[in-house]
């Protein structure tokens, strides 16, 4: 069984990452829909649905990647004595733009919430802005709705946190008694809507909903609809109790699911799993071609080489991390003829992302230097300033692409125009 379910999850992040889908159960059949599956691993649901593209849309390779590759190569020591051995070791890692994340704060600042209630909702909203990536992150945009018996954008998407922090600073409690988290919802999806055309083009782009209410002024049906209009535009709808008389079954009805409703403000880090799925994974091949007058010590490479010879190239392949890197070393043998010799005649290597985006690189050549009577000092296999965890190495010299992380959360992912 888990073959089966580990090979559909396979296809579906396929398609998702070729695609990059907005899902829309319990529509009729359009041209251009084709079958989709949304995982939630977490859950372990497998739930159907299908998925609308452009009827002339084709996938094609992203030109470029997502992710930014930082190599290296050193030898040492870089003065041998003639057939001395020298460690050689490469490095390369990755950092990855996250994927777009819009989120709309829906916030209650109706007369129930006046006092230590709303105080300590914009204590709680500024330590959440504060904690967000804002200034790395330029595909995190943060928009806030207040809502009492009408909703009013206070802030509209963006990534300046001072912005951001100057609307929580002006929230106030309204005369209105009655708070409508429906209006409030209604503006928030409005918001995020909008935004959708600012988004980076050619990325998936996700879109969470942040409720923080008690109630709804004329019962749970109203909000319970304006969720379902959020959610049928693949909107995570995320809720939590913001203050007293909080009506808890109606806001985890809300929900996108029990796990995203909270009976009180979250913790810390919360948003912490969304980052980490929207974050993409790579993997690396490393391919190394040694000199002729140079010979590879048997058994001295770290991880052993996924195929390949020292003639025509060891290669070293590493399966998607979510903290790409690879460190590769190994001792040679140098000549013993005295002079300078390059440790390689090429070495190069390919980073590629989970949203099918590559980078090609090659690494710097190190020179040795072969001198009569130069002290033999042990190798190093420390060499590299570049710290990182060793790859599990593959036995194909072909590595079979494989999916990106895991869809954690049913976060539906829209295609940016």
């Amino acid at each position: 069984m888990r073959p089966l379910v580990t090979a559909i999850v396979c296809v579906v992040m396929i398609v998702v990452s070729a695609l990059g889908l907005a899902t829309r159960t319990g529509a009729s059949p359009v041209p251009g829909e084709q079958p989709l599956a949304m995982v939630d691993a977490a859950a372990g649901v497998l739930r159907s649905g299908r998925a609308y593209t452009s009827p002339t849309a084709t996938a094609t390779p992203r030109q470029g990647s997502v992710c930014v590759a930082d190599f290296n190569k050193v030898a040492d020591p870089t003065r041998v004595a003639p057939g001395g051995q020298v460690a050689v070791s490469l490095t390369a890692r990755a950092v990855c733009l996250m994927s777009p994340l819009h989120l709309a704060i829906v916030a209650d600042t109706s007369a129930g919430m006046a006092g230590q209630p709303l105080a300590d909702l914009k204590r709680w909203l500024t330590v959440l802005i504060n904690g967000l990536p804002l200034a790395s992150a330029a595909n995190l945009r943060v928009g806030v709705v207040s809502f009492d018996d009408t909703a009013h954008k206070e802030c509209d998407l963006t990534h300046d946190a001072a912005a951001l922090t100057a609307c929580i600073d002006g929230l106030g409690t309204h005369n209105a008694p009655q708070p409508n988290v429906a209006a409030g919802i209604d503006t928030g999806l409005a918001m995020l809507v909008a935004g959708r055309a600012a988004a980076p083009p050619g990325r998936l782009l996700a879109e969470v909903m942040l409720v923080l209410a008690r109630r709804n002024q004329l019962g749970c049906s109203p909000a319970l609809e304006a969720a379902a209009r959020a959610k049928g535009q693949k909107v995570l709808v995320m809720t939590a109790c913001a203050g007293p008389e909080c009506e808890e079954a109606c806001l985890l009805q809300m929900a996108a699911s029990p796990r995203y409703f909270h009976n009180q403000l979250p913790p810390a880090g919360f948003l912490a799993p969304i980052f980490k799925v929207l974050t993409p994974q790579a993997r690396f091949t490393v391919t190394d071609v040694l000199p002729a007058n140079m010979a590879f010590v048997p058994g001295s490479a770290q991880p052993a080489p996924s195929s390949g010879d020292p003639a025509t190239g060891l290669t070293w392949v590493t399966g998607m991390q979510s903290r790409p890197a690879i460190t590769v070393t190994f001792r040679l043998v140098v000549p013993r003829v005295p002079g300078e010799y390059p440790t390689n005649v090429r070495a190069t290597g390919e980073m590629v992302d989970s949203e099918g985006g590559s980078q090609q690189f090659e690494f710097p050549v190190p020179v040795i230097e072969v001198v009569a009577g130069a002290a033999t000092p042990t190798p190093s296999a420390t060499s590299t300033e570049m710290p990182s965890p060793t790859p599990t190495a593959v036995s194909s010299s072909t590595p079979t692409p494989r999916p990106g992380h895991p869809v954690l959360l049913p976060i539906a992912y829209r295609e940016s125009p």
